[in-house]
């Protein structure tokens, strides 16, 4: 499968995970895991071998960290920035601010991540994956009453994408399905990276 456009419209077997506890201002290297998640078509058949990556958490107020070796999903997003960036090696940050400029939240998680960025740090680009993605973007990827998708980042192959996923509701599994835990993915975008020196004058930035 060439991932992630091949995904849309498929199922997944699996959960996000909605976020640990809030952390006041740090840098976060250990709130990740590994997942090995089964793909199923229209029919909810099982396609192609499992999909792999490493899910990176979000964190309200902190800043979350890993290496960029391999495909990595980053937690739900609305109106965080995912930075690309190199520091002995690639890595992916997820910047976990609150919904606006002001919040102490907010405030905290851009003072951590403007620290960590303040040595050796190279190449520094990054993007709002909620930001990419149009209101119609969700609606087309619900399913009658159910709940708005989540928005996440997917960074594989040196790009990175918006996603939706949306939560498959029980009354639509057949009998032999009730138990499995599926999101249908809706939208991919690759999304254009800005660069660091751009992203810190917006208004989401700005000091």
């Amino acid at each position: 499968m060439a991932m992630p456009y091949d995904l849309v419209g498929r199922y997944i077997e699996y959960s996000v995970d909605m976020g640990g506890n809030k952390a006041n201002g740090q840098v976060l290297i250990n709130r990740t895991s590994n997942a090995s998640v089964n793909v199923y078509n229209n029919g909810l058949v099982r396609t192609g071998p499992p999909w792999t990556f490493t899910y990176l958490k979000y964190v309200l107020g902190a800043v979350t960290i890993c290496p960029l070796t391999g495909p990595v999903m980053t937690g739900p997003l609305s109106g965080c920035y995912i930075f690309r960036y190199n520091q002995n090696g690639p890595k992916l940050a997820h910047v976990g601010t609150a919904h606006t400029p002001a919040d102490e939240s907010t405030v905290q998680a851009k003072s951590a991540w403007r620290e960590l960025i303040a040595n050796n740090t190279t190449n520094i680009t990054g993007s709002s994956p909620f930001n990419c993605l149009t209101t119609k973007d969700f609606t087309d990827s619900m399913f009658d009453g159910s709940r708005v998708p989540v928005c996440v980042g997917y960074y594989a192959g040196g790009q990175g994408y918006a996603m939706t996923l949306t939560t498959v509701p029980s009354t639509m599994l057949p009998s032999g399905k009730k138990g499995l835990k599926l999101l249908r993915v809706g939208v991919v975008k690759r999304m254009a990276m800005q660069s660091w020196a751009q992203i810190q004058n917006m208004p989401k930035f700005r000091e």
